[in-house]
């Protein structure tokens, strides 16, 4: 049997301590060293060898995914990754599967589905049941589990048990969407109504024949995948329309098959469900982290980075971490992700991504963001290094408060130790390596026009990361410049407006603003296609490190800046003579509106060397 871990997620349903770029299976649970995604994997061991396991998930979280498998001693490159380049639901991902094994091993192998952020805490009890559905799935090939409910949950969908076919499974009757409370409680008192699991056990060949008489679209795309080829995988998924496998198969088919698990269980979907399966104090309350509670009963409290503190509540989620904090009953926890919503139509920072983002060589942490400058905490791990890179946008000065560094800025290594520093200049290659045995902790101030993580050309890389380097979508694209913290109100209003608009979003971040013959021009708003602030700034960047490279005295290096009659042209002019003056270079700018013709009389007036004119109109 081999095993599909479906490990995608947007971190909405456990905010604060999920994120987009840091879903729920991530995370660890109370006393546990191990995160639900290692769990999970950990069940399938051994009786499912590394090499009969699969992870779809999304291409940016690739590196989690293996840094995560390395964690748990299982070598990464023994496990099949398979990669979505978008979030389509669980039809194109379990498809994605399917297909794969299909082409490896023919339509009759056996798969389990497994989503990677459940909790299931009796490993040999879940062995057990795998076996047996695997029997099952041999004889009637789609078979899905359904929990024996323990209490009315309106959380989860159900299943409706009909005629008995053997002594594990019975016929699919029907499926229930979420109740409410007092539908629940019937359900309850029901023997036919089983939890919606979302955990699956199927024959190969009957899933691509359900696809392809219930999703034909979907299945012609899966066809046409070449699985040595990502972008073909990018072809197939841009064919495909987002939908669920209960919605696109399970609830369609008449022949699905389930058998009742009598298994503690847990989607651990809500703070509600997190405190349901926690140990609790003699008050009903369960704790994590620095806490201190009067008064206080059957409560969620954790703390991540400080003290908190609770008098007479009761019934309540308290979640800390170091940037966000949650108040909410727990009954009412469910509504988290709609909260979640609201801080991505925002584009709020704390909905991506923690202070403290981890990669494959260890980690960094954002201490400190400001207008122009910005100063991260990183960590490398023994004998790792970071990629050969450079950015466009930004210097950077590192100081190492622990360990030994081995750093490389152009052709030279240097070696750097507790309490020494470096300076790495705009546009220089450099890398950071730890070459010791013990971990490597750096201070970096970053200073520059544009901070943002996506500001990264890489020349080599230990963790298959070159060939991305600046490829990003142009939903990525998107998704970083309105998760930007210094966006002004009218920008972010008009990105939010993109929001769901893929043609516009495409139009406006699927290729770069270029210089034409009449200079930088094009239609004004947010985007890598439009004129703004942020292009103007990159454009100008790009004339300073021209003129920096040149052999000039400071006093050689000026530019003349005039501006027009044109929306915003004065305002550009601004950003384009800060941008000079951060990287040294003297910005002549005129007081008002000038002609062309002044502005080149400016420039031969301040030089009599037409080879060092520059000349930048906005």
């Amino acid at each position: 049997m081999y095993a599909l871990i479906l490990a995608g997620g947007s971190g909405t349903r456990l905010w604060p301590l999920s994120r987009e770029h840091l879903p729920k299976q991530y995370l660890t649970f109370g006393r546990s060293r191990r995160s639900l995604f290692q769990e999970t994997a950990a069940r399938l061991l051994p009786q499912t060898p590394p090499e009969k396991i699969i992870v779809v998930t999304h291409r940016d979280q690739e590196s989690e995914i293996r840094r995560q498998l390395s964690a748990m001693e299982l070598d990464p490159d023994a496990v099949t990754l398979l990669c979505e380049p978008q979030s389509c639901n669980t039809a194109p991902a379990i498809g994605l599967g399917a297909w794969f094994l299909a082409r490896r091993e023919g339509p009759t192998a056996i798969m389990a589905v497994l989503p990677s952020d459940h909790y299931i805490p009796d490993r040999e009890q879940f062995a057990e049941l795998l076996r047996q559905a695997g029997e099952t799935a041999k004889k009637y090939g789609l078979v899905t589990f359904g929990i024996t409910p323990r209490y009315p949950e309106t959380g989860y969908g159900y299943i409706c048990r009909g005629d008995r076919l053997d002594s594990n499974a019975f016929k699919v009757e029907r499926f229930v969407e979420k109740p409410d409370q007092e539908r629940a409680a019937a359900y309850l008192k029901d023997s036919r109504f089983l939890w919606n699991s979302g955990m699956f056990i199927f024959e190969v060949g009957a899933l691509m024949a359900a696809y392809r008489r219930h999703l034909p679209a979907m299945a012609a795309a899966l066809d046409g995948i070449d699985f040595a080829d990502a972008g073909s995988v990018e072809e197939a998924y841009a064919k495909m329309t987002p939908i669920s496998i209960d919605y696109g198969i399970m609830e369609q088919a008449a022949d699905v098959v389930v058998i009742p698990a009598e298994i503690s269980w847990s989607d651990l979907g809500s703070f509600e469900a997190y405190h349901q399966i926690s140990p609790k104090d003699s008050s009903g309350n369960y704790c994590e982290g620095r806490t201190l509670l009067l008064d206080t009963r059957d409560s969620l409290v954790i703390s991540r980075s400080r003290l908190v503190s609770a008098i007479g509540v009761e019934k309540m989620a308290i979640v800390e971490t170091d940037d966000a904090l949650l108040v909410c009953p727990l009954a009412r926890s469910q509504e988290v992700r709609e909260l979640a919503a609201e801080l991505e139509k925002s584009g709020a920072p704390e909905y991506l991504q923690h202070r403290t983002v981890y990669r494959p060589w260890g980690s960094f942490t954002s201490l400190e963001l400001g207008e122009g400058y910005q100063v991260k905490r990183i960590t490398v791990e023994p004998g790792k290094r970071l990629s050969l890179q450079s950015h466009r946008h930004r210097s950077e000065n590192w100081i190492v408060v622990r360990g030994e560094a081995l750093i490389t800025i152009g052709e030279e290594q240097l070696r750097r130790r507790e309490g020494e520093s470096v300076f790495i200049p705009v546009g220089t290659k450099h890398r950071l390596e730890n070459p010791g045995a013990e971990l490597l902790e750096v201070i970096e101030v970053q200073s520059g026009s544009y901070l943002g993580e996506d500001d990264i050309i890489r020349y080599e890389d230990d963790f298959g990361r070159v060939a991305a380097a600046g490829e990003l979508t142009p939903q990525q694209h998107y998704r970083c410049w309105l998760g930007c913290p210094d966006l002004d109100p009218e920008t972010r209003c008009q990105l939010e407006a993109m929001a769901g608009d893929g043609e516009l979003i495409e139009s406006c971040f699927g290729k770069e603003l270029t210089f034409g013959t009449g200079g930088l021009r094009g239609v004004i708003g947010p985007g890598l296609n439009r004129m703004n602030r942020y292009i103007v700034r990159r454009a100008t960047q790009g004339l300073a490190d021209y003129l920096n490279s040149l052999d000039l005295e400071a006093k050689e290096k000026k530019v003349a800046i005039a501006y027009d009659t044109r929306q915003f042209s004065r305002e550009f002019s601004i950003d384009a003579a800060l941008t000079l003056a951060a990287n040294g270079i003297t910005a002549l700018l005129f007081d008002g509106v000038r002609p062309t013709p002044e502005l080149s009389f400016t420039c031969l007036l301040y030089t009599s060397d037409a080879a060092r004119l520059q000349n930048l109109r906005t």
